[in-house]
């Protein structure tokens, strides 16, 4: 038995919906009735709780800007419209199961820091369990234990297509999470939750959650904490994007896990795209190989006889009797890899793989960027002088500073190379200290004194000007439109160019009388313990023409139709 929404219900639904998406400015008690609406509904609209989550994070969040004044005004964000939208086409054929089917199998779950666990209990028993990739495992505890749960049932239950599965875990979380088809607590719990349900729903599974003590979960927890051992390969990324640069793009991952985007793994895994490498045909794919290194032998001898072509990593054994067939495969000049110098200095020092991934992490992209000029020009420096890069003396150290001088770099880029050195040398220690070294780079200074690169003042009143003899923003073209809310957000916030692209509409509180955007990413002066910025546009209604909360009013209403993203500043061309 089913039951569904009367016609009068579902025509009020709409017309209130309609409401809401045809005003570019609302009230939060508008939204908040329309919420209460929706979730009346939620008897007869089976999946319906997947899709008012985000238009409730958008009432609390303006209600929090506002202070708790319900009739403060707000604006809708991207997601909120979109569930809105999905109301709209899918509450006329919407109906809910009366009754659902008595559970049909159990899935118990359970999730460590290392990696998930799952028992399919039904008939036979069956289980499943992986490690966690390097990212997921930043995620909080509550987020792993859903993700156990989705990994769990797409390993275990794609077959129970009809039936009930019985899910069991001792998170009480996730227990809610999946009972309530999501909640307002977290939003990456949230989005899990939805995520696990669609599957089901394309899998024309039921689920409910149940929860079992921690005593009583001890197959899965055992499984989550015995996962497969990390065998996987995996090349630095930006040695993997010069590969594919030369090589192009391969389709298909031979020997990975379920990480890596259309895998190939050695045993089942819910993500993979097949299971065993050596199973199927490699002749109709451009694959990409970094097996291990016992497997080259085997490798070879399958490229050569079904005459596949793709991308291998091996090492150079000249040694190994597979590396005479190697050499007679090849069908392009191979590339030879580079070695990570910095991850080897700190490995020398005694470091463990996992210290030197969080100490190489706090070397921004930028901060990578410039030490690489002058780690490359260091390396070249020692080989043609047969000296070890990593262990030297003072006056070598010394000289590849007098040649950087000579050949043109000046007290900056000097400064730079010695705290490149500082970061990479083992003997001497704390080059960057030394007080040779830094009466040398003194002397530089003194010699080569920096120049400012900004030192031209302009006339911002010039600018102002300009802007005023300009239209009334209604009536500016598009073009004209971002140029004027670009430099009007420029000149008043005082910001770098970086910090305005993180504005985003999602993060934005709109009052009465400013917007407020909260930006969380990392900046460029971004530093530990000053973490998040909030920047204010206030309204000037002294003078509208230079009023920047008019301009992002209009801005905003304008590009509307035309984002593919919620940054508040996009491309006025196609």
């Amino acid at each position: 038995m089913t039951v569904s929404l009367t016609l009068e219900r579902k025509c009020k639904t709409k017309r209130k919906i309609k409401g809401l998406l045809d005003s570019s400015l609302i009230t939060i008690r508008q939204l908040a009735e329309v919420i209460g609406i929706l979730v009346s509904n939620l008897p007869g609209v089976a999946y319906g709780r997947l899709y008012y989550r985000h238009l409730e994070f958008n009432k609390i969040n303006s209600l929090r800007a506002a202070k708790g004044d319900f009739d403060a005004k707000t604006t809708l964000t991207s997601l909120s419209r979109l569930e809105l939208l999905w109301w709209l086409s899918n509450i006329d054929e919407a109906f809910c199961h009366i009754h659902h089917k008595p559970v049909g199998a159990v899935l118990e779950c359970d999730a460590s820091t290392l990696g998930w666990g799952a028992v399919l209990r039904s008939g036979n028993q069956s289980m499943a369990n992986d490690r966690w990739s390097r990212s997921q495992r930043k995620f909080h505890v509550n987020v792993l234990e859903l993700l156990a749960i989705y990994f769990g049932l797409k390993a275990l239950c794609k077959a129970l297509r009809g039936q009930h599965v019985g899910i069991r875990s001792d998170n009480m979380t996730a227990v809610s999470y999946i009972n309530h088809m999501g909640g307002t607590k977290s939003s990456q719990c949230n989005e899990v939750t939805k995520i696990i349900w669609l599957w089901c729903k394309d899998n024309d599974i039921w689920i409910s959650a149940a929860h079992i003590p921690g005593a009583q979960n001890g197959i899965a927890d055992h499984l989550s904490r015995n996962g497969k051992i990390n065998t996987e390969w995996a090349l630095n990324d930006k040695i993997f994007l010069d590969i594919t640069s030369v090589f192009g793009c391969p389709d298909i991952n031979l020997f990975a896990t379920n990480e890596k985007y259309r895998a190939v793994s050695w045993r089942y895994e819910p993500q993979a795209h097949a299971t065993d490498a050596f199973s199927f045909t490699w002749t109709d794919h451009n694959f990409y190989a970094f097996p291990p290194f016992s497997m080259i032998g085997r490798c070879l001898q399958k490229i050569e006889l079904e005459q596949a072509t793709g991308i291998l990593i091996a090492p150079v054994w000249t040694t190994q009797a597979s590396f005479v067939k190697l050499m007679e495969l090849l069908i392009a000049v191979p590339l030879l890899l580079p070695v990570s110098k910095e991850r080897q200095s700190l490995y020398a020092q005694g470091i463990s793989p996992k210290a030197a991934d969080i100490i190489l992490e706090a070397w921004r992209p930028s901060t990578q960027k410039q030490y690489l000029v002058y780690l490359s020009r260091w390396l070249l420096f020692c080989s043609k002088r047969n000296i070890d890069p990593m262990q030297t003396d003072l006056k070598e150290i010394l000289n590849f500073l007098v040649e950087l001088f000579e050949g043109g770099v000046g007290y900056s880029g000097i400064n730079t190379a010695r705290s490149m050195l500082s970061s990479f040398v083992l003997i001497p220690k704390n080059i960057g200290k030394n007080n040779l070294v830094k009466r040398f780079v003194k002397g530089i200074f003194e010699l080569k004194t920096p120049r400012p690169h900004r030192c031209h003042v302009w006339d911002v009143s010039t600018v102002f000007q300009y802007v005023k003899s300009l239209e009334h923003n209604a009536e500016l073209t598009l073009k004209f439109l971002t140029y004027k809310a670009v430099i009007l957000a420029t000149l008043i916030s005082a910001q770098r160019v970086q910090t305005l692209s993180q504005l985003d509409l999602d993060f934005m509180e709109m009052t009465e009388q400013s917007f407020i955007f909260h930006i969380n990413d990392k900046l460029k002066q971004t530093r530990p313990g000053h973490v998040g910025l909030q920047i204010c546009f206030d309204n000037f209604s002294e003078d509208e023409l230079l009023c920047i909360y008019s301009v992002l009013k209009i801005y905003i209403q304008k590009t509307e139709n035309l984002r593919t993203s919620s940054k508040l500043f996009i491309s006025y061309r196609k």
